[in-house]
């Protein structure tokens, strides 16, 4: 008679359930970091912030991004995205077209002044703003 492996089977299936719940959980959940490369004044390098993983299309011109560099992750804005690349601004404006392997998270929230603050462009008017100055 063959051995009966039914309890291996679902104690396999129990396992591989909780990891990938557990992998959909750490996908979207976030993190806080230090921001150790900006050149923004808004968020200045020594920052801390919480970062989010986030897919390429759920982003909105004008959020703050950190990317993948050379030597460190660099926050950058957000500008768009030029034939499945993304484009992203520096402090000074200058424009990169980076990889979408090379996103690392969006900014959510960062400490001003003691606060936990989110960084982002609010509403219709400030995201138009940003538009207009990157364009």
């Amino acid at each position: 008679m063959p051995p009966d492996y039914k309890d291996l089977q679902n104690l396999m299936e129990n396992e591989l359930s909780t990891l990938g719940s557990a992998e959909s959980k750490s996908a979207t959940s976030s993190r806080m970091i230090t921001l150790e490369l900006s050149e923004f004044s808004a968020l200045p390098a020594g920052t801390k912030a919480r970062l989010e993983r986030v897919e390429a299309d759920k982003l909105q011109p004008g959020d703050y991004v950190l990317v993948n560099a050379s030597l460190a992750p660099e926050l950058r804005r957000f500008v768009g995205v030029q034939e499945s690349r993304l484009v992203v601004a520096s402090g000074s404006r200058s424009r990169e077209v980076v990889p979408r392997t090379r996103l690392l998270g969006r900014t959510v929230e960062a400490e001003l002044r003691g606060k936990m603050v989110d960084p982002n462009p609010k509403g219709i008017l400030q995201r138009a703003a940003f538009r207009f100055l990157h364009r």
